[in-house]
């Protein structure tokens, strides 16, 4: 597999769809991009202090169907699949956090 990373023209363009799909949502969130520290997935946070339970939704189901449709959204543009993970008031990074610590739990 090769190993690209994401250049400023999809990050930009992944912007603008982020804002775009939030807009046709309603929401009033703002949307910061940026790529992981290898430069090779794509990091959305989205900052709102009203929507965050709106935007995760129930047991995350809202988030990841809002990181899904941009990762096809992506795949269309870019005819490759990148990587997107969207956060909203830390709760992704909490989440993936949970799960280590009860692997970690579990295997020791």
């Amino acid at each position: 597999m090769e190993n690209k990373s994401v250049s400023k023209d999809k990050l930009k363009k992944i912007e603008e769809s982020a804002i775009k799909l939030l807009s046709l949502m309603g929401s009033l969130a703002k949307v910061n991009v940026t790529s992981d520290e290898e430069g090779q997935a794509v990091l959305i946070n989205l900052e709102t202090d009203e929507e965050t339970g709106l935007l995760i939704g129930r047991q995350g189901e809202t988030l990841t169907a809002i990181q899904t449709i941009l990762g096809m959204i992506a795949r269309k543009n870019f005819e490759e699949w990148v990587r997107i993970t969207v956060n909203v008031g830390d709760w992704s990074k909490s989440q993936r956090n949970g799960r280590t610590s009860i692997f970690v739990q579990f295997n020791t």
